[in-house]
């Protein structure tokens, strides 16, 4: 899933409609990345791989890393003892640049927020991740070491920046870490991505940046240093939601007839309809629309005017996608209800109260 609730909304009618809402469904909470159907090593550099409003870029690629999986092994841990050692050890899932590994270069990723593959920015909020295994192997042999997570807004302003600083000794595996304010640690504690737990350990060590319009975040390794690391705990919020305008970019949506169904979902825009989606679903499982990056300017990444929902080939539901009624979280049309609505000029759509 993309959405964690943290909250509901009461029940509306949508008179006049084949769109009812009944009951309550979550609303606000955090985005996160969707590895569904990912094998460890697959990449996912480009726009959508993990979620549809995002792209993600790296120094070479960008691949999915899994605990306990190998390959890739980006790390081992924890260093002590190391008969204990697994591969990507105390990590879970998440992300990391491999070839940028193998080459010893240092890590640079870029996340880029849109609603229609680059045209339209999407802002968030607050963004965060969590750097693990930094810092415990030091093959180019420097003492200082420095990485940065960074906001910009759609201008390329800084919004909010949040540094990782510390020195070490030179060895491969540094004796020490003297972390901010001359704390010293064992650098095969610090640097680990289960031993690294103290405040300020790089090991796994937590970056957050926040503000008004952040449309991309860049994190970045400034000097040679540790090339054995991966990034988790990747969240967060979109800004608050607003009035739809200008035709509706993606719909996130749960299915909850009774039992597995084919989809298959078609968007009228302008003269010329689309295949936006076509899969099989079960009850309860939820799924993205995103309007297709092709069509003149006034239909280019949005779902058109109106969208069909086809299950088991026979027509099921339409949906009005193009602003004109009321459309958000809590609409339901027959077995299928939007859990959230994005619009290309108002961003995330306000839920239907």
């Amino acid at each position: 899933m993309f959405k964690t609730p943290s909250g509901s909304y009461a029940a509306t009618l949508v008179v006049g409609s084949l769109l009812t809402v009944l009951g309550a469904w979550p609303v606000g909470g955090q985005e996160v990345l969707d590895f569904t159907g990912l094998i460890p090593g697959d990449s996912i550099s480009g726009q959508g791989k993990v979620h549809p409003f995002l792209r993600i870029e790296g120094a070479r690629d960008v691949n999915y890393i899994r605990e306990d999986w190998w390959p890739p092994a980006m790390y081992l841990a924890p260093n002590l003892p190391r008969a204990s050692r697994i591969v990507n050890g105390c990590f879970g899932e998440g992300l990391a640049d491999r070839p940028t590994k193998g080459a010893l270069e240092s890590h640079h990723y870029v996340f880029t927020f849109s609603t229609d593959g680059w045209r339209t920015p999407a802002s968030v909020k607050r963004f965060s991740a969590r750097l693990f295994d930094f810092g415990d192997w030091n093959p180019h042999h420097r003492t200082y070491h420095e990485v940065f997570l960074a906001g910009y807004d759609a201008n390329g302003d800084l919004v909010d920046k949040d540094i990782l600083a510390f020195n070490t000794t030179d060895e491969t595996v540094p004796v020490t870490i003297t972390l901010d304010g001359g704390v010293l640690r064992p650098g095969v504690l610090a640097g680990d991505a289960c031993d690294g737990t103290e405040p300020g350990d790089p090991g796994r060590f937590p970056f957050e940046v926040s503000g008004a319009g952040i449309v991309k975040v860049e994190l970045k390794v400034l000097t040679q240093s540790d090339p054995n690391l991966a990034m988790s705990d990747v969240f967060w919020e979109f800004e608050d939601c607003g009035e739809c305008s200008g035709k509706v970019t993606g719909l996130y949506m749960k299915y909850f007839g009774q039992s597995a169904a084919s989809l298959q979902v078609i968007a009228k825009r302008g003269p010329t309809t689309d295949l936006v989606f076509d899969d099989t679903l079960q009850p309860d499982q939820n799924f993205w629309l995103t309007g297709p990056l092709s069509g003149n300017g006034g239909f280019w990444g949005t779902l058109g005017t109106e969208i069909r929902l086809y299950v088991d080939g026979a027509l099921h539901t339409r949906i009005h996608t193009s602003c004109s009624q009321p459309i958000g979280a809590g609409l339901i049309s027959g077995d299928f209800q939007v859990l959230q609505a994005f619009s290309r000029d108002g961003g995330l759509v306000c839920p239907l109260f």
